[in-house]
């Protein structure tokens, strides 16, 4: 049973059911492919589209199979509270009299999917400038929202671009004045985030009319968070296929925003991967502006056939770490290779340390850098608010209203 048939089956397996289940999803599991298309569901986290049509065939009650309803039933739970938060924090930001958006999460799994419940996401991304970030946090601590982040010395270190927080109703939400966490990736790239805020457009979420990204920018930024995580996920990829069917964006103003933001070849080579796996209709020309260069789209396509991303399960290949490192220019590209060298190189060091100091296995050593570790105090929080409000190194020119002269 080869790697390509389980990934056809899984394809297949992901569409909406018609009279029956796919013909490739049949025929894997003739020949005991359920295990396999299982597993690569998961990996790719679209177990809860695959199981519509799982539900319409004879193995509907293995347990794995079984088990996909709960799954489907806990993600429909998670859904509903994160409305009733959206809701409060809506009313909070009125209060504030300042602008916000949500991104990804609540407006996909209602805008692009036939139920809520079959795309699957953890938390609520929340963005809001990054001159009323500190005033929006405060007013939320008010509001009982608890801070789950600890480690401020590393935050203040960093400037990274967002919080987690856990709101009143029980969601997980991650807080952002910027849609790119990492300081040292987002000063590669050129977000005008006031852009971003201007061009936003309200959607209808279940009844609430929300603020979102504007179709084009919706775009990019899924095709970069993709990118940056490695581009290897079906889930992603499903997004942007829907997105394709049902709003139709203007892909001339997509290439635009791309090439504004710095991120065209990453943005190409989501893209490419969204029409050699799903046939999602990306146009040629389109693909050939935001690549800029014909060698890029080579090396899209060899890596992507030699190890195909489908398979990679989130580790480090070939086709996901040129979908992090793959920039405008060759300089740049290399530039972005070395410092993702350096940060592995780092984190190696940094776990053999633990392991030395523990004598044990260096598994802790994430969970000791991350942001739930407890490190600094109020000086260090106040000063990464300060940094962020002031947007002096976190973002350079991109704050979200002008800066005040001295």
């Amino acid at each position: 049973m080869t790697r390509s048939r389980v990934l056809a089956a899984l394809v297949a397996g992901m569409r909406e059911p018609t009279a029956g289940p796919a013909l490739e999803v049949c025929g894997l599991l003739e020949d005991g492919g359920l295990t396999a298309l299982l597993d690569l569901a998961a990996a790719n986290r679209v177990e809860a589209l695959l199981h519509r049509q799982l539900e319409l065939t004879p193995y509907r009650s293995h347990a794995r199979v079984a088990a996909l309803a709960g799954v489907r039933e806990a993600q429909l739970q998670r859904h509903l509270r994160a409305l009733t938060d959206l809701v409060a924090f809506g009313e909070v930001m009125d209060r504030l009299g300042a602008p916000w958006l949500v991104v990804k999460g609540p407006v996909l799994a209602e805008r692009l999917y036939s139920r809520p419940d079959l795309r699957l996401y953890g938390d609520l991304d929340l963005v809001v400038p990054n001159t009323v970030f500190a005033r929006t946090l405060e007013a939320l601590e008010a509001e009982g929202v608890e801070v789950l982040d600890r480690n401020w010395t590393l935050l203040r270190r960093e400037v990274r671009g967002q919080v987690h927080l856990v709101l009143p109703y029980g969601s997980v939400a991650d807080l952002h004045w910027h849609l790119v966490n990492d300081g040292r990736i987002r000063r590669e790239l050129s977000i005008d985030m006031s852009e971003v805020f201007a061009a936003r457009r309200y959607v209808d979420v279940n009844g609430l009319s929300v603020p979102t990204l504007d179709t084009s920018d919706m775009v990019a930024h899924l095709c970069l968070h993709a990118a940056l995580a490695g581009g290897h996920r079906l889930s992603w990829l499903q997004d942007l296929d829907r997105l394709a069917a049902l709003e139709e964006p203007g892909w001339g103003q997509v290439c635009t925003r791309a090439t504004e933001w710095g991120v065209g070849p990453l943005v190409g080579i989501v893209l490419a991967r969204c029409r050699s796996v799903l046939g999602t209709p990306v146009p040629d020309e389109v693909l050939t502006a935001l690549f800029a260069s014909i060698y890029r789209q080579h090396i899209t396509r060899f890596v992507d056939h030699h190890s195909p991303p489908a398979f990679s399960g989130g580790r480090a290949t070939p086709a996901t770490v040129w979908a992090q490192v793959a920039r405008p220019t060759w300089r740049a590209t290399w530039r972005a290779t070395a410092a993702r060298l350096t940060r592995r190189s780092r984190a190696a060091l940094g776990r053999r340390r633990e392991t030395g100091r523990l004598g044990a296995p260096g598994r802790d050593a994430p969970r000791r850098a991350a942001v739930l570790r407890v490190s600094g105090g109020p000086e260090d929080r106040a000063e990464y608010l300060s940094e962020v409000t002031l947007g002096a190194r976190s973002q350079g020119h991109n704050t979200t209203e002008p800066r005040r002269s001295a």
